[in-house]
C-alpha cells in the first residue's frame, strides 16, 4: 500500500490506556492479544447492583470509610480507569501517548504522506447519565473531572506535531442534544446515527 492520506483514529476512553508502557497484552499467533479476560459479570454489577456499587464506594469511593482504609495502606483510593482519564490530576498514560503520537507523525511526515487525526470521543463525554452514574456510584464530586480535558491534550499535541485533527466531540453532542442519540443506549458502541455523523464529519475533513 502507498497511501496517499493516513486516517487515525484515537478513542479517547481506551487508546490512552492502550498507549501505556504496562499494557496487559501479548502477542499470538501473529495477533495482539489482552492478557486478562473481559469481565462481563463485573460490567453488569457496575451497571444494575446496588450493592456492589456499595461495595465498591465503601472501599474505593470517597466515603469516611474509604479515606480510613487508604491511610492505613488497606486500600489505595482509585478511580475507575474511564473517570481516571478525566480527572483533573494528570492522566500518567499522556506521555506514553504524547511519544507514540510524535513518532507516528515523524514516520509518516517522512514519508511525504497527510496525516489526519480523527478524536473519537468516550461515551461518558457526551451521554450526561452515563457519567453521572459513574461518579454518584463512588460518591465522587463532578468538579473532580474535567471531560475535554484530554481532547484539549490531543489539541495541544497535534498542533506541536503537524497533524490535522477533527474532533468527532463536537458533531456527537449536537446529535445529542437533536435527540439522535450516537451511542447504543446498553453500550459504548455507536449507534447508526452515530456512524453516520463520523462518516459525515471525517469526509468534510478530508474534503470529499
Amino acid at each position: 500500500l502507498d497511501p496517499e492520506i493516513v486516517l487515525l483514529l484515537f478513542h479517547v476512553g481506551t487508546d490512552f490506556r492502550n498507549n501505556r508502557a504496562a499494557v496487559r497484552a501479548t502477542v499470538r499467533r501473529g495477533r495482539l492479544v489482552p492478557t486478562f479476560r473481559c469481565n462481563r459479570l463485573k460490567a453488569a454489577f457496575e451497571t444494575h447492583s446496588s450493592l456492589y456499587a456499595w461495595v465498591l464506594r465503601l472501599v474505593k469511593g470517597d466515603s469516611p470509610w474509604a479515606r480510613a482504609l487508604a491511610q492505613i495502606g488497606l486500600v489505595k483510593r482509585a478511580y475507575p480507569q474511564r473517570l481516571q482519564l478525566f480527572s483533573t490530576d494528570p492522566y500518567p498514560g499522556l506521555p506514553d501517548t504524547e511519544r507514540a503520537l510524535t513518532e507516528f507523525a515523524r514516520v509518516t511526515h517522512a514519508e511525504g504522506r497527510r496525516l489526519l487525526l480523527c478524536v473519537v470521543p468516550d461515551k461518558l463525554q457526551i451521554e450526561a447519565d452515563e457519567f453521572a452514574h459513574q461518579i454518584e456510584m463512588l460518591g465522587f464530586q463532578p468538579d473532580e473531572y474535567d471531560l475535554d480535558g484530554p481532547n484539549r491534550f490531543l489539541h495541544r499535541l497535534c498542533t506541536a506535531n503537524r497533524v490535522e485533527l477533527v474532533d468527532f466531540t463536537p458533531a456527537f453532542r449536537r446529535l445529542r442534544d437533536a435527540g439522535s442519540p450516537p451511542f447504543l443506549d446498553d453500550d459504548i458502541h455507536w449507534s447508526l446515527e452515530g456512524r453516520r455523523e463520523a462518516a459525515r464529519v471525517a469526509a468534510a475533513a478530508l474534503g470529499t
